[in-house]
């Protein structure tokens, strides 16, 4: 069923993902299902949630309250603690005079949370040897900041596999950050 609908859904718009906005819109419709243009937006949980007023739930449409709120921040937190990535889910219908807005970003307001999704990413073989060694040196690897050399020090890894999907640039490979 996802697929028909997919195939049928006609995008007057898009934002795509930026760290600015921490989130990618499209807008547009399904003319077998309706008339008016939904808005749909996905990223960073906690920038999506902050854009909601209210949820979707198997009762229908309830507001969004600070009760329910703080408990969905602190469920993403979970996962997110548990080294999970989250993405966050929400939609609006919007105005005919909305959607030939050239502006998407200004419409992700006021939306309605439909979910979000964590998504486990397994281990890679060489991160167990290298956590025990990092703690061997006295290095408390929960702390943010090392955390955060940690996660730099991935994405600089996965540079080359990036910079091999353009022409020129410069590689750094992982023996030269020895």
């Amino acid at each position: 069923h996802y697929s028909a609908v997919r195939e049928e859904f006609t995008i007057a718009g898009q934002l795509p993902f930026s760290t600015e906005y921490k989130f990618m819109a499209s807008v547009g419709r399904v003319d077998a299902l309706t008339t008016e243009a939904i808005l749909h937006v996905k990223g960073a949980p906690d920038v999506v949630l902050g854009r909601c007023a209210r949820r979707l739930t198997a009762d229908g449409l309830v507001p969004l309250t600070d009760e329910a709120r703080a408990a969905l921040h602190t469920h993403i937190g979970s996962c997110q603690e548990r080294a999970m990535r989250t993405l966050g889910f929400a939609f609006r219908v919007t105005t005919s005079s909305e959607t030939d807005s050239p502006d998407i970003a200004s419409l992700a307001n006021d939306l309605t949370w439909l979910g979000f999704v964590a998504i486990a990413d397994s281990v890679r073989e060489d991160v167990p040897a290298a956590v025990r060694q990092v703690r061997q040196a006295g290095i408390d690897v929960k702390d943010p900041l090392v955390r955060k050399f940690v996660s730099l020090f991935e994405q600089a890894q996965d540079l080359p596999r990036h910079l091999g999907q353009h022409s020129g640039g410069m590689v750094i490979c992982q023996g030269q950050l020895d």
